[in-house]
Formats: structure tokens, C-alpha cells, sequence
């Protein structure tokens, strides 16, 4: 991750928008971003719950529905609408 806190302050200062939408999960997600002192970013990405069962994750989009196939492609169309230059970078 060497970097990647000062490609998000880059963004920042830039005026560009950083948002991350992953097929990963909320839980590790976030851990790592603040221990790389990163908070308030715009995240979407699996939420889970942890149950007696196991881990129980779940897909949402904007309106609140699961989504069982397409997550980042319904969020890359998503922020497509708002009427910015959208550049996509990763998927493995």
C-alpha cells in the first residue's frame, strides 16, 4: 500500500473524487484504510454481519436492494451519472 495515502491526498487536492467500490468486505476494508490514516472516504462494498453461523455479507446498492451479480458494475454506472469523467482502475 506504499503510496496510496498520497495518491488519495493528490486526489484531494486535485478536486478529483476518490471512491472505492470493491467486491471485498466492509470489515477488512476499513481496518486498513484507517491504519493508513485514511477516514471519510466513499466506500461500497460487502457488508457483513458476523453470526453464530458465520460470516452472513451482503451486496447493496443505492436504493437499499441486494444485488446478487454486477456490484461494481451497477456502481460504476452509478457514478457515471454524475456527470464526471469516471477512471476505473483495478478489478484483480
Amino acid at each position: 500500500m506504499n503510496g496510496f495515502p498520497e495518491f488519495v491526498a493528490d486526489c484531494k487536492a486535485n478536486g478529483n473524487d476518490l471512491v472505492i467500490v470493491s467486491n471485498g468486505l466492509d470489515f477488512y476494508i476499513i481496518v486498513i484504510l484507517s491504519k493508513l490514516g485514511i477516514f471519510n472516504i466513499e466506500l461500497y462494498c460487502g457488508e457483513t454481519e458476523f453470526t453464530e453461523k458465520g460470516i452472513m455479507v451482503r451486496y447493496i446498492d443505492q436504493m437499499g436492494n441486494e444485488i446478487e451479480h454486477g456490484f461494481k458494475e451497477r456502481y460504476l454506472n452509478l457514478l457515471k451519472q454524475r456527470d464526471k469523467t469516471v477512471v476505473y482502475i483495478g478489478d484483480g
